[in-house]
């Protein structure tokens, strides 16, 4: 039985993560109206999602907007300035979230949309950046 559930466990997760801490940016997305911008940092991270720290507990299925900032990186986008950080933008979603003080909370964020180069640049910087994955 624990066999199967390792396994269960396992398959859920369709990508490696990173254990690195990475500036995010992120907006909870309403129907009639957007919260404001807050700002927090990853636990870890992956090609389809992460899991950032908060200060309020999310709603599950809860819809997101993402600003990830990569550090080291360079923006390359047209008519990026050279030597600023690159920003990449990621529609997600809370699919999880755990208590871990009366005031902190870990949410597991899904990655819904993110554009097909964002997620190669992420990809290429998750495996050259020098930290530990887990799975």
């Amino acid at each position: 039985m624990t066999d199967k559930l390792s396994e269960f466990q396992m398959e859920r997760r369709r990508f490696l993560r990173f254990s690195i801490e990475i500036k995010l940016h992120y907006q909870c997305l309403k129907k009639a109206s957007q919260s404001n911008l807050q700002t927090t940092t990853t636990k870890d991270i992956g090609a389809g999602g992460l899991a950032m720290y908060t200060s309020d507990k999310l709603d599950e299925n809860q819809m997101l907007m993402l600003t990830l900032f990569l550090p080291g990186e360079v923006a390359i986008s047209e008519g990026a300035q050279p030597g600023k950080r690159s920003k990449t933008f990621i529609l997600a979603k809370v699919v999880w979230n755990k208590s871990i003080t009366n005031s902190t909370y870990l949410q597991g964020i899904q990655f819904i949309d993110l554009k097909l180069e964002d997620r190669s640049r992420l990809r290429k910087f998750l495996v050259t950046y020098p930290e530990k994955s887990e799975n």
